[in-house]
């Protein structure tokens, strides 16, 4: 019993000594860095792919609004002389308000790029060298060099990605969804005011 607790005792204090061994301390320190690291794309590649996701999902919705609204503004204008009276005020509204629905729809799924978007100078904050809108009116040199100098520092690259993730929010919320909403506001206000029409004139005449 004496020689096996010498022998279990001389074990632990052997490995005792090589977790203090400066090397393999620095070893672990490098794999918890590498897994910190990992885990951190890991976040943002999946909150990118969830921005992508929800960008198909509002274009989709814009589409549905596009396609119902261009129905509606078609028969409008291929019936509008079989109506008269409250009818014709329904039909009317309904042809407004789904057009002015359209129309913020359209908004939606388009491409809004201003010069201030565009012209970014890559010494710029803002400047995203992850976005082709910031870095297509520079020359491949200077784009090169750019992202040449952030791949080499880990804390530049995260930062890129990070204003990427933010920029591609700020588009979603202040362009697709805002837009996306008024227009299926407006669909439904139209529709809703123009079917009480409809039935105060049918019960009306």
């Amino acid at each position: 019993m004496d020689s096996t607790s010498q022998s279990d005792s001389k074990a632990f204090s052997e490995s005792d000594k090589l977790l203090d061994d400066p090397i393999l301390q620095n070893k672990s320190k490098h794999l918890k860095n590498w897994q910190s690291s990992r885990s951190a794309v890991s976040v943002m590649q999946n909150t990118k792919a969830y921005h992508m996701h929800l960008t198909v999902l509002s274009d989709q919705k814009a589409n549905i609004v596009i396609a119902a609204s261009s129905i509606i503004i078609s028969v409008f204008f291929s019936q509008l002389s079989r109506f008269d009276g409250l009818l014709l005020y329904a039909l009317l509204i309904i042809t407004v308000f789904t057009t002015c629905a359209l129309l913020f729809a359209i908004l939606s799924v388009s491409p809004v790029m201003n010069k201030a978007q565009t012209k970014m100078n890559p010494s710029s904050p803002k400047f995203n060298p992850l976005f082709f809108g910031h870095y297509s009116d520079i020359d491949i040199e200077t784009y090169t060099k750019h992202m040449t100098d952030i791949l080499k520092d880990q804390d530049k690259l995260y930062e890129a990605m990070i204003l990427d993730l933010y920029q591609m929010g700020v588009v979603l919320k202040d362009q697709k969804f805002k837009y996306l909403n008024w227009s299926y506001r407006l669909f439904f206000i139209g529709i809703l005011l123009g079917l009480i029409m409809f039935l105060a004139a049918l019960l009306l005449g």
